[in-house]
């Protein structure tokens, strides 16, 4: 079985933090598959609470939000080849 590992940084608002975890996604893997791991490991019981987000560039300074269509392990992939962090 393939896997890719995808970084996810979630809001903490308990400790006023930012939590991060490395997620295994499975290629081909859709945004509502991957929001479901989301919510399973980070305890998020309201998923339509949050919305995962592509990060454009290393400062953190563009974000563009994935659709339900999209597939996160290969827009990471895709990043990764052109040398752009997400």
């Amino acid at each position: 079985l393939t896997v890719g590992l995808i970084d996810v940084y979630v809001p903490d608002e308990k400790f006023q933090t930012i939590r991060r975890k490395i997620l295994p996604v499975r290629p081909g893997s859709k945004l509502k598959e991957v929001n479901s791991l989301i919510a399973y490991c980070f305890k998020i019981f309201n998923n339509d609470s949050y919305a995962l987000y592509s990060i454009e560039n290393n400062n953190f300074n563009q974000e563009k939000k994935l659709k339900d269509e999209d597939l996160p392990l290969e827009i990471k992939n895709d990043k990764l080849k052109r040398d752009i962090y997400i």
